[in-house]
């Protein structure tokens, strides 16, 4: 939710809370209030926090946040880490979690990085221009996550040979040309 007047925008969210492998939906919302014209980080830098890990600019914008100048908590009550996450392509306000210690950040980075990784993975497999005939992007994908995850394995020699057949191809085409066109 949010409310603004021309000079102040205040971004009011329903946060989850995170501990010890235990969710929680908070009661309280989440607010930000800051100038109009503020984006995210903005928002959360004048309400008193610090990034310390930014995976935004991904496919799926994942963060961390923890209070300013209050690694480790400091003096203030916890929460002391947030952690937000934003889907792809919708522009919005991430959904936020908070969490009291940074084990518990952790933990939820152990779990959402391979979905994070995972969705980073096929936006580049979208980017590519140029697979073998005989792989799909789904296969593509499926193959480089299991790259990823598990080292070169299976699946990679299929995408060496077709690197390979594609080069010596290539080759082919190129002597061929080379005879017709008197040896140039």
């Amino acid at each position: 939710m949010t409310d603004q007047t021309p000079e102040t925008i205040t971004e009011t969210h329903h946060a989850m809370h995170y501990s010890d492998g235990t969710w929680t939906i908070l009661p309280t919302l989440f607010t930000l209030t800051g100038p109009a014209d503020a984006d995210w980080d903005q928002l959360m830098r004048l309400n008193g926090w610090e990034c310390m890990i930014d995976l935004s600019k991904m496919a799926m914008g994942l963060e961390v946040w923890c209070r300013a100048g209050l690694t480790g908590g400091g003096n203030a009550e916890p929460p002391w880490y947030l952690v937000s996450i934003t889907a792809p392509n919708t522009g919005g306000m991430p959904e936020v979690v908070l969490c009291d210690r940074l084990p518990d950040v952790m933990s939820l980075l152990s779990q959402w990085a391979p979905v994070v990784r995972d969705l980073n993975l096929l936006q580049m497999i979208g980017d590519a221009t140029e697979l073998p005939a005989s792989l799909s992007k789904y296969k593509a994908l499926t193959m480089m996550a299991a790259h990823v995850r598990h080292g070169m394995g299976e699946g990679y020699d299929e995408i060496r040979r077709a690197q390979e057949e594609r080069g010596r191809e290539a080759m082919e085409r190129w002597m061929r040309a080379r005879s017709v066109g008197g040896g140039r």
